[in-house]
């Protein structure tokens, strides 16, 4: 049980980032940028939403495709 306690407080203290620059996904602190490819936190949100979007239009017109 403590396990998870301590994980949780270790997410509340860290990003998700995908790092471009190390091909890699990695934590980043809170209210830091990444080392290598200098985002932060605010970037990747935009990043991110921006991404989902794509992907969820991607997946639309690939459904359509198969159809015609």
């Amino acid at each position: 049980m403590e396990m998870i306690t301590l994980e949780s407080e270790i997410k509340n203290k860290m990003w998700d980032h995908w790092c471009p620059v190390e091909n890699s996904m990695m934590g980043i602190g809170k209210g830091e940028e990444c080392n290598w490819c200098g985002q932060d936190e605010e970037y990747e949100s935009r990043n991110r939403r921006y991404r989902d979007r794509l992907t969820t239009t991607n997946k639309d017109s690939l459904h359509s495709n198969k159809r015609s």
